[in-house]
């Protein structure tokens, strides 16, 4: 029983050390975006989620997710999409979610690779052994993470070092996210 309660106040700091952190990180005005650009969409649903409002602030990201952009991958609204429907009490979405965000950056880091099928148009993702993942998620994450324009852009060896930087700290997001649904998976 104590173990419970501990285990409780343990993802209870922790969710508030991830929040009080994003909520000073991303305090920004978003009046100056249009409506419906990506930055708009991506600028509201973390004010949202600063406030406590994750139904709104998911809505938001699933919203920015749809547009195709190339400057700031969608994939990087994974963790964040896991964190806010943990915090929305949907663990079943928060766990697909910090899922495909761990299939994601591990394409983006080079330790799965996106491999095409005879069929030309069909890609896979290949793990660390060479093996073919054939969950939904890393199919889902083909068609945001495979195919001719990807395979450069996400090409470890044409990654600038500003870019590494900034997907080791998606990567320790990730990380953080997915530490505190397992914590709400032990408490249950």
């Amino acid at each position: 029983m104590i173990n419970k309660y501990i285990n409780i106040l343990l993802y209870a700091a922790l969710s508030a050390c991830i929040f009080a952190g994003q909520a000073v990180a991303n305090d920004v005005d978003c009046s100056s975006y249009n409506e419906e650009e990506y930055d708009a969409l991506t600028c509201h649903a973390e004010q949202y989620f600063q406030v406590g409002l994750y139904k709104k602030s998911i809505e938001k990201y699933l919203q920015a997710s749809k547009i195709r952009v190339f400057e700031v991958p969608n994939y990087e609204l994974d963790a964040k999409l896991a964190h806010a429907y943990l915090l929305s009490g949907n663990i079943k979405k928060a766990q697909y979610y910090i899922e495909r965000s761990r299939v994601v950056l591990s394409v983006l880091t080079g330790i799965y690779t996106c491999v095409e099928t005879d069929d030309d148009r069909i890609f896979v993702i290949e793990g660390e052994a060479g093996q073919p993942l054939m969950s939904k998620v890393a199919r889902d994450a083909t068609l945001v993470m495979c195919g001719a324009v990807y395979d450069y852009i996400y090409n470890p060896r044409n990654q600038l070092f500003d870019n590494i930087v900034s997907d080791g700290k998606l990567v320790e997001y990730h990380l953080m996210v997915d530490e505190l649904i397992k914590k709400r998976l032990e408490i249950k």
